[in-house]
C-alpha cells in the first residue's frame, strides 16, 4: 500500500511544492518518500511507500524503465504468472516486485494492461517518449484514485489533501453533494464533495496526453465489461459448492502473497471468519487475529471462538466512547470530506490495534455485495422482520399502509413477479423527499433545480436482471466503491496497514455473480445461503446461524450531547450562513443520528475552510 501523486503541467512544477504535496500521504507509505520530474519539471511523479513485496530499495517509487516510469499504489495478485509470461516475451526483470510487472506490462501490452491484472490497484505509467500517461484502477475500486484537470495543470493522486496541496488552492462545495449524502450517506463516484476534483470509476482507466498547443487532454475508458447474465447456464447445487471452494481457496492464497506477515481481521461474522478459517490452514504458524468490541453486546465472544478453534495469536481491544469521540473528530482528517458511516470508528480502531503487530490485513469485506448479504432480502420480499407498528403519526401511517400493500402484492403475485412489478424501486428510492427538501436552504433548491440524486443508480441498472441481481448490482457498482471501500481504505491507510480482501477477487465474485439467484439465494430468509451452504461444518454452527450484528455503535452514543440538542440555539451555524439548509433546520434531524452526524461534519468542514467559498 502506498501514496501516489503524478502532475502535468503547462509551466514548471515547484519541486518543494510538490514533494511537500506528496507527504500529506506519508501515512500512506512511512517507508520511503521519492518523487521524479521529468520534461524540464513539467511532469512530477511521487510516491511514498508502505513496503510489502520485495522489501529492497530496489523496489522504491517512481520507478523506470527506459522512457516508461510508474508510481503505483496496491498489489497485483497474479504478478508472479504475469511475470513469466513478459519473460517469456523478452522481458528482464530487476527486482522482485509487482511494480516492475507494471511497466514491463504496459511496454508488451499497451493499454490492454488491465485487463490482465487481478488485484487491487492504482497506478500511472508515464511514456517519456509520447508524453502520455496511463491512468489505472482496479475492478471494484479497492484503491482510490482521485483527478483535478484544471486546464493548465492535471493532478492525480490517492487522497484529495494531496492534490488541494499540489494544486495550491482550494476547491468549492459541490453542492449536489449534500443531496447526495442526505439520501444515501455518500457521494457516489465519479463525483465528490468538491467542483473539480473527480474520481477515476472503480474498473476503469484513463489516458493522458498534451496537445500540439500544450494543453492537457484525458479520456477515460471502461476495461472491465463484466455484468451479470440474465438467463445464465443451469449448474447444480453440487456443482456450484465444488467450484466455490475452488474458487475461495484460490482467491483467499493469492491475497497472502507477501514478503511480510499477514494477519486477519475477525469481527465474529461468518465473512471474516471464512477468510481467516481458510487463511489459517494455508499457514505453517499461527494468523494473528484482530478483533474489536464495544464492552458490551457484541460480536467479541464469536471471534474469541473462532479463535481459539483454529488456534490464532488473538489481539482484541474494546472501543468506549471516549474512543468514539476521538476518532470522530478525526474523520474529517482522515476522508477529506464529510463521512457518515459510524463503522469509521471501529473499523480505524481496529486498524490501529492490528498495525502494531503487522502491515498487511485479510477482511471479509465484499461478502455481503458478492454473495447476496443482508440488505438485498427486501428484494425478495416487500420488506423482513415484524410489520411497522401503527404509530399516532403520518410519517407512522404511511409507513404501515406501504408495509401492508406490499404485502398483499407479494401474497397475490409471488416473489418474481412481486420482483417485477416494483422493481422500479430500487432506484426511485433515491428521491429528494418532502421531509429533506423542508431542511435544506432555498437557495440550495433553486441551484440544484432538476438535479437527479439517482443518477449512479440509473447508470448502473441492468432492467434485465431481477429485482435482487438488480439491486446486488448496483450495490456492487456504486455503494461498495463509495463507501464501504472509501472508508476500509482511510480507516486503514491512516495507521499505514494494507488491508487486503478476498471476495473481491474479480475470479471469485464473476464466478458468484454468474450463478442462477436460485442457487446462490432461493429465499428472501437466508442470506448469503450458497456461501453459507459451503461453510455448514467448517466453522462453528454459533457463528454461521447468528444474526449480523456489523459494526453499529451502541445508541446512547451521540454525535451531539443532550444538552446541545435541548438547548435551542442554532448548532449549524455555517451551514445556514452557506444556505444548505434553513434556520434551526437541525430540528427536523434531531431522530436521524446519522443525517444529524453528517451535518455536524460539513459544519465543521466549513468552519475549517475545506471548501473554497
Amino acid at each position: 500500500m502506498c501514496g501516489i501523486l503524478i502532475a502535468l503541467s503547462r509551466k514548471p512544477l515547484d519541486r518543494a511544492h510538490f514533494d511537500a504535496a506528496r507527504d500529506t500521504m506519508i501515512h500512506r507509505g512511512p517507508d520511503a518518500q521519492q518523487s521524479v520530474f521529468l520534461e524540464a519539471d513539467t511532469v512530477g511523479l511521487g510516491h511514498t511507500r508502505l513496503s510489502i513485496i520485495d522489501l529492497s530499495n530496489r523496489a522504491n517509487q517512481p520507478m523506470q524503465d527506459g522512457n516508461l516510469w510508474v508510481t503505483y499504489n496496491g498489489e497485483i495478485y497474479n504478478f508472479p504468472q504475469l511475470r513469466e509470461e513478459l519473460e517469456l516475451a523478452g522481458c528482464q526483470f530487476k527486482t522482485n516486485s509487482d511494480t516492475e510487472v507494471l511497466l514491463h506490462g504496459y511496454r508488451v501490452w499497451e493499454e490492454s494492461l488491465c485487463e490482465r491484472l487481478l488485484g487491487m490497484f492504482a497506478f500511472a505509467v508515464y511514456d517519456a517518449d509520447t508524453g502520455c500517461a496511463l491512468l489505472g484502477r482496479d475492478h471494484f475500486g479497492q484503491k482510490p484514485l482521485y483527478y483535478a484537470d484544471l486546464g493548465d495543470v492535471f493532478i492525480a493522486a490517492s487522497e484529495i489533501k494531496a492534490i488541494k496541496a499540489c494544486a495550491g488552492r482550494g476547491f468549492a462545495l459541490r453542492k449536489e453533494s449534500v443531496v447526495d449524502a442526505m439520501i444515501q450517506d455518500f457521494v457516489a463516484e465519479p463525483r465528490t464533495w468538491f467542483e473539480d476534483i473527480n474520481v477515476v470509476p472503480a474498473g476503469h482507466q484513463m489516458r493522458i496526453e498534451r496537445t500540439e498547443s500544450g494543453s492537457i487532454r484525458s479520456a477515460i475508458s471502461n476495461y472491465w465489461t463484466f455484468t451479470p447474465d440474465a438467463n445464465p447456464q443451469p449448474i447444480t447445487q453440487g456443482e456450484a459448492l465444488e467450484q466455490l471452494g475452488v474458487e475461495l481457496r484460490e482467491a483467499t492464497s493469492s491475497h497472502m502473497l507477501a514478503d511480510v506477515e499477514v494477519g486477519s481481521f475477525l469481527s465474529g461474522g461468518i465473512d471474516s471468519t471464512c477468510i481467516t478459517t481458510l487463511a489459517s490452514e494455508l499457514l505453517d504458524t499461527s494468523i494473528q487475529t484482530f478483533s474489536i468490541g464495544f464492552g458490551g453486546n457484541d460480536e467479541l465472544p464469536a471471534a474469541r471462538q473462532t479463535a481459539a478453534r483454529i488456534c490464532a495469536d488473538h489481539h482484541e481491544d474494546n472501543l468506549g466512547e471516549g474512543d468514539f469521540q476521538y476518532f470522530k473528530d478525526r474523520a474529517l482528517t482522515v476522508f477529506d470530506h464529510p463521512f457518515a458511516d459510524t463503522s469509521l470508528v471501529p473499523t480505524e480502531h481496529v486498524s490501529r490495534l492490528a498495525a502494531r503487530k503487522v502491515k498487511v490485513v485479510l477482511t471479509g469485506d465484499g461478502g455481503d455485495e458478492v454473495f447476496g448479504g443482508y440488505s438485498f432480502g427486501r428484494y425478495l420480499a416487500p420488506r423482513l422482520g415484524p410489520s411497522p407498528l401503527l404509530v399516532p403519526t403520518v410519517s407512522g401511517l404511511r409507513s404501515s399502509a406501504s408495509f401492508w400493500w406490499d404485502a398483499l402484492l407479494f401474497s397475490a403475485l409471488g416473489s418474481e413477479r412481486w420482483g417485477r412489478v416494483t422493481k422500479d424501486r430500487i432506484v426511485n428510492s433515491r428521491r429528494l423527499s418532502v421531509r429533506r427538501r423542508s431542511i435544506l436552504a432555498p437557495e440550495l433548491l433553486q441551484s440544484i433545480d432538476g438535479y437527479d440524486p439517482s443518477w449512479a443508480h440509473r447508470q448502473h441498472s441492468i432492467d434485465a436482471l431481477d429485482p435482487f441481481r438488480k439491486a446486488q448490482w448496483i450495490g456492487i457498482k456504486v455503494a461498495l466503491a463509495s463507501r464501504m471501500l472509501v472508508k476500509v481504505d482511510r480507516a486503514s491507510m491512516a495507521h499505514s496497514l494494507e488491508t487486503r480482501a478476498p471476495f473481491l477477487s474479480p475470479r471469485l465474485a464473476e464466478f458468484a455473480l454468474s450463478l442462477p439467484r436460485p442457487v446462490t439465494n432461493p429465499t428472501p430468509d437466508w442470506y448469503k445461503s450458497l456461501l453459507r451452504q459451503w461453510l455448514d461444518g467448517r466453522i462453528d454452527s454459533s457463528v454461521l446461524n447468528a444474526n449480523k450484528r456489523g459494526f453499529d455503535l451502541p445508541k446512547e452514543w451521540s454525535s451531539l450531547d443532550q444538552a446541545s440538542l435541548a438547548s435551542g440555539e442554532e448548532l449549524l451555524p455555517n451551514c445556514v450562513s452557506a444556505a444548505l439548509i434553513r434556520p434551526m433546520g437541525w430540528h427536523r434531524l434531531r431522530r436521524a443520528p446519522r443525517l444529524l452526524w453528517y451535518f455536524t461534519q460539513i459544519e465543521r468542514a466549513l468552519d475549517t475552510g475545506m471548501f473554497a467559498a
